[in-house]
């Protein structure tokens, strides 16, 4: 990375492209390049470097991910550190990048979806192989460059990242793409929360609407329930993790759902058979049986 000086950063803030828990993201003019950047600024805690910022310098090897083009810090006057990630600019992400294209020209053609979603589990594999979990996969959070043939695909937004460990808080994700172990408030979970939510965008990319769309953490898991058909009592004991089975929830999940197909989601594909298999193998209730990202890749999907 380059290194600008915190005090006298040479950058034009432009417009205010972003804005979160996390604080706010700008674009901004790199004058000493001459570049477009994005800067992310957030509240700076202490001595402490943050975690988001020790998850990208893992993350610069892969052409998958956003750049992080350098680091420096500003102090308000209130005398609070601001922490101002630089990274490489995009003008576009997936969410508008869909809705633009489900306008123009009707959605994506089967062959830029593989494309896109090759790329999406080549970043995937490459965190995975290193213990790291996005925890925020949506469309949203990737970033798109639209000028190249075929497109561009980056994930960002790392601040909810972290690695792999026993304990984590389940209240991550946006709740259209929460793996349910998540909705079940199961604080032990690892990168196949990533792999639930790549199914989700997986489905969209065909439909250019969510899959599930629930209300609130209830209602989502409902949604889930009313289309991949109620779990098995061992899946929801393994979903729910340390927490004990009611007789009352033993006796009514069952009752919830029965599996619908999902074979029209496929129709305008070549290999409408393998695109199930993969989306099926990726909305598993169960995380230990869901398709890995590096299984992803060699899935008979790709093989085209």
């Amino acid at each position: 990375m380059q290194h600008y000086s915190s005090q006298d950063p040479a950058f034009r803030f432009e417009q205010l492209i972003g804005t979160g828990s996390f604080g706010q993201v700008f674009r901004a003019y790199d004058g000493n390049e001459g570049r477009l950047v994005a800067i992310k600024r957030s509240l700076k805690m202490g001595n402490i470097v943050s975690r988001e910022f020790e998850i990208l310098k893992e993350t610069q090897e892969c052409e998958n991910c956003v750049k992080l083009l350098d680091v420096f810090y500003t102090i308000t006057e209130e005398q609070k550190y601001i922490q101002n990630l630089v990274f490489e600019y995009l003008p576009d992400n997936l969410d508008r990048y869909l809705t633009t294209k489900f306008k123009l020209v009707g959605g994506l053609s089967p062959l830029e979806i593989r494309s896109l979603m090759r790329q999406l589990f080549t970043a995937l594999q490459f965190l995975h192989s290193r213990s790291i979990i996005h925890r925020d996969l949506k469309p949203e959070n990737i970033l798109i460059d639209s000028s190249a043939d075929p497109a561009t695909l980056k994930l960002c937004d790392f601040g909810s990242a972290k690695k792999r460990n026993k304990i984590n808080t389940p209240y991550i994700v946006s709740r259209f793409y929460r793996a349910p172990e998540l909705m079940c408030c199961n604080s032990v979970y690892g990168t196949e929360v990533d792999l639930w939510a790549a199914g989700c965008i997986f489905a969209e990319l065909y439909t250019g609407k969510p899959l599930f769309t629930g209300k609130d953490e209830g209602d989502q898991f409902i949604k889930v329930i009313k289309v991949l058909g109620a779990p098995t009592l061992q899946e929801l004991e393994t979903l729910l993790g340390s927490t004990k089975l009611s007789a009352g929830v033993k006796d009514s999940v069952p009752k919830l759902g029965v599996k619908v197909s999902l074979d029209s989601i496929f129709e305008v594909d070549p290999q409408p058979e393998a695109a199930l298999s993969l989306l099926e193998g990726l909305l598993r209730f169960n995380p230990s049986d869901r398709l890995t990202a590096q299984e992803c890749l060699s899935h008979p999907y790709f093989q085209v």
